[in-house]
């Protein structure tokens, strides 16, 4: 199998566990933002966190059941 679905695998798993968790913590914590900034910045880090975890999950059963690999074969 080539690389390019494990690659995107570790990009979403980087989001889910730092960039998301990230974005959560400078909302709660940036006293120097205003309230808007740090509402739209927790609201990005949830959808973040959710839409990779939800798409990880959905190429991993992907994986497993071949699905992916052989579409990727097809290319």
């Amino acid at each position: 199998m080539e690389a390019g679905p494990v690659k995107t695998q570790a990009v979403r798993l980087l989001d889910v566990f730092v960039v998301g968790p990230f974005m959560l913590w400078a909302a709660v914590e940036g006293r120097e933002l205003g309230p808007r900034a740090r509402g739209f910045l927790g609201l990005l880090g949830l959808l973040t966190i959710s839409y990779n975890g939800v798409n990880y999950l959905e190429v991993k059963r992907m994986q497993e059941t071949d699905v992916l690999t052989d579409a990727w074969r097809l290319r």
